[in-house]
């Protein structure tokens, strides 16, 4: 069996930070893999975040290793909040674990994406095919259309 990118970085952030995570959150052996699979519907959430909010061509730097240290910064940021929304959903941590777990596996996980690529992403499908996340790629092109469409006034009020 083939393992896309993404589930890579799963499978590596769970080798490599399951027990700090468990040293850190009290989290049941049975829900630990939980936490590192959530790190994937966060990835998917942050993209389709940056596809509907006008930052897509930012989050590409930070994907081919091109981007400052502070768009990474704001990149992980917001892949932690995503990951400690998602497992305060799904495994009902509270706010405190979650965010503790978040600010360990979510780095990890964008520090893998962030490096300098010799085939670089310069769309979403692109990014989202060398990632395996195919299924991806029709709902995060027609959210980037949709701010792509969206009016210089409109674009400027929906601005973070």
């Amino acid at each position: 069996m083939t393992t896309s990118p993404i589930d890579k970085i799963i499978s590596d952030a769970e080798a490599n930070l399951a027990n700090k995570v468990k040293a850190e959150v009290s989290v049941p052996d049975g829900q630990i893999h939980q936490v590192f699979e959530l790190g994937k519907n966060s990835f998917i959430r942050l993209l389709e975040s940056e596809a509907g909010a006008g930052h897509f061509d930012e989050f590409l730097k930070v994907y081919n290793g091109t981007a400052s240290s502070l768009s990474v910064a704001q990149i992980t940021s917001l892949m932690e909040y995503y990951h400690a929304k998602k497992l305060r959903e799904s495994l009902s941590f509270s706010d405190m674990n979650a965010e503790k777990a978040s600010k360990i596996v979510s780095p990890f996980f964008i520090k893998q994406i962030n490096s300098n690529k010799s085939n670089k992403a310069t769309d979403i499908k692109t990014l989202c095919t060398q990632m395996g996340l195919e299924d991806c790629i029709s709902n995060l092109e027609a959210l980037k259309k949709r701010w792509d469409d969206l009016s210089p006034e409109e674009k400027k009020q929906l601005s973070r």
